[in-house]
């Protein structure tokens, strides 16, 4: 029987593969250990965890490959009892996922897939008033059409998910890391950049996150700094003259696709406030996908995705430069 500290999450109450992964991702937060030091004790075990794999894994709700999670609760100090739980666990949640969505098509299940987003589906950007530079009303927010990416693949009886573009850590961009301090965040796809704007709609008047001009920008308040947190994760924060630093966070942690990209107060420990910050080289080189943390999606805008004043909104990952952003050290320091 599986000898089982208090501390750790029991795999077993895991329902969904959503569930199962907050559960993976609970293990690493009580663990306290870095990426780096996951990555470190894994090989001492004689595992292979690259901190890039790692990162990836625990911010998409799609279940890691079972060497991924057996690394990772052996890294974090777990027996190989408990191993063997969160196996039997993760290939339980991949089972009911492939017997759902067999049903949903009407058809006999053959595997699990890889990923389940919703495809081709029109949502409001949802909105939400209060914290940091809030301003009045609540929002429906505004439409928008999204297509999502579902890749399956079949190998040997197991799937494996392959949803980092060009392989993953084996890319020479996989080390690439962003400036810290204050810095100008780019949009590939327009060239304008990260400022404070408004709802297009007019449907509120708080604070958003939207591109405009970069000199613009430059020469308005407020100023985005980008805080590192832990390997590859950072807060985008602003400081304001008169209401002081606030974080940029996903309208009320939203999981989904179509919340838009709003300041708020600085809360520790609170995924909707941090960012995987991952380098890219398509379709532009050099670049960065802002991934929220809490639920594994990208950051994009809202359509029109080019014009001045489009809204920063979370999405499903796609190439597009439309979720790509330049991120460059902006005079001024670190502070």
């Amino acid at each position: 029987m599986a000898t089982r500290r208090a501390d750790v999450p029991d795999p077993r109450s895991a329902r969904t593969e959503t569930e199962f992964v907050d559960a993976l991702r609970a293990l690493k937060d009580r663990s306290r250990l870095t990426y780096r030091m996951l990555a470190e004790r894994a090989e001492a075990r004689g595992d292979v965890l690259p901190r890039s794999t790692l990162a990836n894994a625990l911010t998409r709700d799609a279940v890691p490959r079972e060497d991924v999670v057996a690394a990772l609760v052996r890294a974090c100090g777990c027996d190989e009892d408990v191993v063997g739980e969160w196996l039997a666990a993760r290939r339980r949640v991949v089972s009911v996922a492939a017997e759902r969505d067999s049903e949903a098509a009407g058809a006999p299940a053959v595997g699990a897939p890889a990923a389940r987003t919703p495809a081709g589906s029109s949502r409001s950007a949802r909105s939400r008033s209060g914290g940091f530079l809030a301003r009045a009303g609540r929002t429906r927010g505004v439409r928008w059409a999204a297509a999502a990416l579902v890749l399956g693949v079949l190998v040997a009886g197991t799937v494996l998910v392959t949803l980092v573009r060009g392989g993953g850590e084996d890319r020479q961009s996989a080390d690439r890391l962003p400036p810290e301090g204050r810095v100008t965040v780019r949009a590939a796809h327009s060239g304008l950049c990260l400022t404070e704007g408004r709802e297009r709609n007019k449907r509120s008047d708080r604070p958003l996150a939207v591109q405009n001009d970069c000199e613009r920008a430059a020469a308005s308040p407020p100023v985005t700094l980008l805080e590192r947190v832990d390997d590859g994760i950072y807060r985008l924060k602003w400081s304001h003259p008169e209401h002081g630093t606030g974080c940029l966070a996903v309208d009320e942690g939203g999981t989904h696709d179509g919340y838009l990209i709003a300041p708020q107060s600085c809360t520790e420990d609170q995924p909707a406030q941090r960012f995987l910050v991952e380098p890219v080289d398509s379709p532009a080189e050099d670049g960065f996908r802002l991934r929220p943390l809490h639920s594994g999606k990208c950051v994009g805008f809202v359509d029109p995705a080019k014009a001045p004043g489009a809204e920063l909104v979370q999405s499903s990952c796609t190439d597009s430069a439309e979720q790509e952003f330049f991120i460059t050290a902006r005079p001024g320091g670190a502070g």
